[in-house]
């Protein structure tokens, strides 16, 4: 999951007991910002 993601999803992962894995986001080569 992105480290972007709603805190929704955040809670979700609390209340289900599962373990997130962070995933590196592609960032824009000329801004620098991810493009997730």
């Amino acid at each position: 999951m992105s480290r972007a993601s709603h805190r929704s999803v955040y809670g979700g992962i609390v209340l289900s007991g599962a373990i997130p894995v962070y995933i590196e986001p592609d960032y824009h080569p000329d801004i620098g910002f991810p493009l997730s």
